[in-house]
């Protein structure tokens, strides 16, 4: 079992390397990379702190550990017009076993490592939180430093937290070995999806789709992403919906399985959260029709009800058979 999960791990790795996890804050976007994000965390409960150090919000708990919420516009020197804005949600990255919060309005995208304009930045100066900058279509995007910012205030975090007592409690420098899965959470009307994260490319919208004739409606046509083709999948009406409507704010879900690519157009991408791959039911017997062969199964989380699907289904559907040659699958 462990040589299966250590072939894992080494493969989910290589698949989201050199891969961005792009947000909004404010009026800012800034990257960090994909491997390193544990979850985006809606509606946290942001305790102040009786200190201060620039860009430090406060702290939440999560899963029982006290982590520090950084607010990125303060670390990275932007203007805001706004001091202290509102939290709606944070993401949660780890390094070097240590988890940090940043403040988030929402997940914008994700994307390919992008090139970038980067100077030697000075070690103790704010902006050694600060990989480099680059261009998102036409909006300039802030690489943050991982590695740098989890330093930093883990040091000013362990220095100023100490223990009352000698019982010992977990912080947010992390000692637990837990077995759980990436994924990503996606809407399609009002049903709710999700999809391993170790699947997924990239995560776009705004991109013209090519029409195709006498094709099962599940397939709206083909993407020419960067020079390769392939087919984009609509499975809306599998959920009793009309087509989705192809438009600047379609996001497009673009899934690898076996050296084949597909995109997948839906309607938000709402999150990213770890899984106990335990908690996901079986759909058999809950499910019929074309959706089940998608589907791996169910998970209920909280309130909300995820329908579980994975890029290896799709590739393989009958709808899609004929577009992938054998060599791919």
């Amino acid at each position: 079992m462990s040589n299966e999960l250590t072939i894992n791990t080494l493969e989910a790795n290589t698949v989201l390397e050199n891969k961005q996890f792009v947000f909004l804050y404010g009026a800012a976007y800034f990257s960090i990379q994909l491997t390193s994000v544990i979850e985006v965390y809606d509606s946290p409960d942001v305790k102040d702190l009786p200190w201060e150090e620039i860009g430090l919000r406060g702290m939440i708990q999560y899963r029982g550990i006290p982590i520090p919420v950084i607010d990125p516009i303060a670390i990275a020197n932007i203007k805001s017009d706004k001091k202290n804005r509102s939290i709606k949600a944070v993401v949660i990255f780890e390094k070097d076993n240590c988890k940090i919060a940043l403040a988030v309005d929402k997940f914008y995208n994700i994307i390919p490592e992008p090139e970038k304009d980067s100077e030697d930045f000075q070690e103790d100066s704010l902006e050694s939180f600060i990989i480099g900058f680059s261009m998102l279509a036409d909006k300039p995007l802030v690489i943050l430093n991982e590695e740098k910012i989890t330093k930093h205030y883990k040091k000013i975090f362990t220095k100023q937290v100490s223990l009352k007592s000698n019982q010992k409690e977990e912080t947010f420098i992390s000692t637990k070995l837990q077995v759980l899965e990436k994924f990503i959470f996606f809407t399609i009307g009002e049903v709710n999806f999700g999809v391993p994260i170790k699947e997924v490319l990239e995560v776009l919208e705004n991109l013209d789709v090519t029409p195709l004739f006498k094709v099962v409606p599940v397939l709206r046509g083909l993407i020419n992403l960067r020079g390769k083709v392939i087919p984009c999948m609509d499975i809306s009406t599998y959920l009793g919906l009309s087509a989705r409507s192809l438009n600047e704010n379609t996001k497009f879900v673009i899934l690898q399985s076996g050296g084949a690519e597909i995109a997948l157009c839906v309607d938000s991408v709402s999150k990213m959260k770890e899984v106990d791959n335990a908690l996901i039911q079986s759909n058999e017997g809950v499910l019929t029709g074309p959706i089940s062969e998608y589907a791996t199964g169910i998970l209920q989380l909280q309130k909300q009800t995820l329908l579980m699907i994975s890029a290896k289904n799709l590739v393989e559907s009958s709808d899609l058979r004929g577009y992938f040659s054998s060599e791919v699958q």
